[in-house]
């Protein structure tokens, strides 16, 4: 499979065979979720705070020593591919966010310490992430906007007529 994350998704396509691999990774997935708890226990823990997120993207070498300096004040969220260079420059996120549910993400984590930080990940994950030794691990559930509509969900007149 390609490194880079457009041909990635081309290459991927294929709805039918995206559909079957989260809903196997979601039966893989569902011991650790049913054993962890899911984010919506996080919801206002960090209400008025700043936050930092990190990606993995080129803004990352310019701006690391900053994040060292304030990654002890703040919150640090990281994704699964920026997860290296933060630990390679000593620091340690507290959570770690994956959404990936292709088995290649797994190798992201060769080698690192995942027991200092928190995994957030969507319970579609490739179940070799969960599996790993975390701090601690929180599910969601990433749904459509479309499925979840008033809209299309309604029978009323008035979201009928809006829509």
């Amino acid at each position: 499979m390609p490194d880079d994350a457009i041909a990635k998704s081309l290459a991927m396509s294929d709805m039918k065979l995206q559909r079957r691999l989260w809903l196997d990774n979601v039966r893989e997935n569902l011991p650790e979720i049913f054993a962890n708890p899911d984010i919506r226990g996080m919801q206002n823990m960090f209400a008025g705070m700043p936050g930092i997120v990190v990606g993995a993207g080129p803004s990352l070498d310019r701006n690391i020593g900053t994040l060292a300096a304030h990654a002890r004040r703040y919150p640090l969220f990281c994704t699964d591919r920026a997860l290296k260079k933060l630990h390679d420059a000593g620091i340690i996120p507290h959570f770690t966010v994956c959404i990936d549910f292709q088995q290649e993400v797994a190798d992201f984590f060769a080698g690192l310490p995942t027991r200092k930080t928190i995994l957030v990940a969507s319970i579609k994950v490739c179940p070799a992430v969960p599996r790993l030794p975390w701090k601690q691990k929180l599910f969601f559930l990433v749904a459509t906007p479309t499925i979840n509509s008033p809209k299309r969900c309604s029978t009323s007149r008035s979201a009928a007529s809006s829509a």
